[in-house]
């Protein structure tokens, strides 16, 4: 009797143990297929991380191209819209001397801004270009460049123009003062009329203060200058009464106004 209870109790242990094995068994199995599933879902994440990844900086790539490319467009349709040689040695100049004031600390970086080649429209909605516009905190300053070589007779007009030119009053205009320019070339002497500088600049600067008023409803003061700026081969010989333009015949003399400027007025 004891013998058929052990062997019965023998028989249920090895019944149990299998099936415990075929349970092991079929653990083992369901681990390995969620381990392969959650293998194969990293491995999918992983993927489309991947193709994510390489899309933002495909994406990122052509827009830096296109700004890019954006940017060089910008900067030689700046180029081709100088007027002359003059306004880009101008531009250099000033960026340079902002260079300077804020490393001797007379500015602060963002006290200078310098805005080239400027189109707004006048009160007769024609476009007018300004050769540069520089802000202050001091004020707003309109600079017309000249690039002009030779003797400039800058305010000529037909009661100055004396004994030895007596033939120029026949050809002047008596109404207003005008700029002729004497120079020396391979064909000989030259002579060329352009006008009124300081009256041009200073339309300008009041075609802008009106601009701005309109826009804006601030009624402000455009400080005009004009700036010969041919390099050491002009004489500039001052006739004109207009007191309202500064000229600037140099680059010192650029320097020096707008060291000036900054170091005795007001901030605005």
């Amino acid at each position: 009797m004891a013998y058929f209870i052990l062997s019965v109790s023998l028989l249920g242990c090895i019944a149990l143990f299998i099936l415990q094995i075929k349970k092991n068994k079929k653990l083992g199995v369901r681990y390995e297929q969620e381990k392969a599933a959650i293998k194969e879902e990293n491995q999918a994440y992983l993927e489309t991380a991947v193709t994510d990844y390489k899309t933002v900086i495909e994406t990122n790539e052509i827009k830096y191209h296109e700004e890019i490319q954006k940017l060089k467009k910008e900067n030689e349709s700046i180029r081709k819209n100088y007027r002359n040689r003059g306004e880009i040695i101008t531009h250099k100049f000033l960026n340079s001397l902002k260079e300077e004031l804020i490393h001797e600390n007379l500015l602060e970086l963002d006290e200078m801004i310098i805005m080239p080649n400027i189109f707004i429209l006048d009160e007769n909605k024609n476009s007018r270009q300004l050769d540069h516009l520089i802000i202050l905190p001091q004020g707003l300053y309109l600079i017309e460049t000249k690039h002009w070589k030779g003797h400039i007779v800058l305010g000529m007009t037909k009661d100055n123009c004396g004994t030895k030119f007596s033939f120029l009053p026949k050809i002047l205009d008596s109404s207003k003062e005008e700029t002729l320019v004497f120079d020396k070339e391979d064909s000989g002497l030259i002579v060329k009329n352009y006008g009124n500088p300081l009256s041009q600049v200073s339309d300008s600067a009041r075609i802008l203060s009106n601009y701005i008023n309109r826009a804006l409803g601030w009624k402000v003061w455009i400080n005009a200058l004009v700036f010969f700026n041919y390099e050491k081969k002009h004489v500039v010989h001052d006739w004109s009464t207009n007191n309202k333009v500064t000229r600037v015949t140099s680059q010192t003399e650029l320097d020096r106004f707008f060291r000036n400027e900054v170091t005795t007025k007001n901030k605005k």
